[in-house]
């Protein structure tokens, strides 16, 4: 007696992500990720080279700037410290990568190409070559300049995030009454747990931090400076500091803004509450020194007036961080004349 097998029903049902729309991008662009990542590490497999597609960002960009930091290699591929720690490690314990300490600053580690990871990214050439061929291929059959379109949302997120995006509108009328105060003893702890809290979220806390922050009164308000708080009832919720640089100018420096009252617009209030108490004290020219990755902080100085300047000017170099500055001119009011009496 011959039994008949069931045929299996093919699957005809809808792709789950196409159905809901925009809400689905970012999963339809991390499945498309690792889509293309195992068809390129099954092609390493076929060639039997021991490699991994998602250590290639990594080791191309050591083999074109190598050694490099941490801090370097996560700002110029726009991943985390976490990620680059994790994917050298990796790469470390596969022969690839060596890590060292800088003779300049003990405290920084750099990672750079061993002999093998050198002979790797020869052997890996004409396969790149290849891989590059047949991704331009694809590109092509869309019709599009998906690489052009990938590129403009990058740069509209780094302009305002997906965060500031969705709060903004989850937010909608509820934003808080504000109130900007100038410094007061029993504010400096917020001073110094606010701007500690920011620097940490994307660098390392250095020598100069810790002067400012330890002792605000001493090294800013005492030597002609100013530090202002925003307040949302009774809660400190952001700061930002005055400091002068000389008689005619002033450095606009550590402002923060708790992550609960981020997408609040508390930046800018500190912001032109700074610019105006500069005005108040006589400046002619503020300043202020930042990093290059942090597009939403350029992005709100230049409204308020700020503009790109010499990267050398204003001792840049007091901080490890600082590759980005920026100043405003400010308007000098003009005493009015008293009218003598007669």
């Amino acid at each position: 007696m011959v039994t008949k097998r069931k045929s299996k029903k093919k699957q005809t049902g809808k792709d789950a992500l196409l159905t809901i729309g925009e809400l689905g991008l970012a999963s339809r662009l991390r499945r498309l990720s690792d889509r293309l990542m195992r068809d390129v590490s099954k092609v390493y497999a076929e060639l039997d080279i021991d490699f991994e597609a998602r250590w290639f960002s990594l080791l191309y960009t050591l083999a074109k700037d190598s050694p490099n930091s941490i801090t370097g290699l996560a700002d110029s591929l726009g991943i985390s410290h976490v990620a680059i720690n994790h994917t050298a490690a990796e790469m470390s314990q596969a022969g690839l990568v060596k890590s060292t300490r800088d003779r300049k600053d003990e405290r920084r580690r750099l990672l750079s190409l061993t002999i093998k990871g050198k002979a790797l990214v020869g052997e890996l050439q004409p396969i790149w070559k290849e891989i590059r061929r047949a991704t331009s291929e694809l590109l092509d059959e869309t019709e599009i300049d998906f690489l052009g379109a990938l590129s403009k949302i990058e740069k509209s997120l780094n302009r305002l995030s997906m965060y500031d995006r969705v709060l903004s509108g989850k937010k909608g009328d509820e934003l808080p009454t504000v109130q900007i105060v100038d410094y007061r003893p029993a504010y400096k702890k917020h001073f110094k747990a606010l701007n500690l809290e920011w620097i940490k979220a994307f660098f390392k806390v250095e020598p100069i931090d810790e002067t400012y922050l330890s002792d605000p009164n001493g090294k800013i308000i005492r030597r002609g400076g100013a530090i202002l708080y925003a307040l949302v009832g009774k809660e400190v919720a952001g700061t930002c500091a005055l400091i002068k640089y000389n008689d005619s100018e002033y450095e606009l420096s550590k402002m923060a803004v708790s992550p609960k009252y981020q997408g609040y617009g508390l930046g800018r209030a500190l912001g032109e509450a700074i610019i105006a108490r500069a005005n108040d004290l006589g400046a002619k020219n503020i300043f202020l020194l930042t990093h290059h990755s942090l597009d939403t902080a350029i992005g709100l100085y230049s409204k308020l007036g700020f503009k790109h300047t010499d990267n050398t000017k204003y001792g840049a170099e007091k901080y490890e961080r600082a590759t980005v500055v920026m100043e405003l001119k400010l308007r000098v009011r003009k005493r009015s004349k008293s009218r003598k009496k007669i």
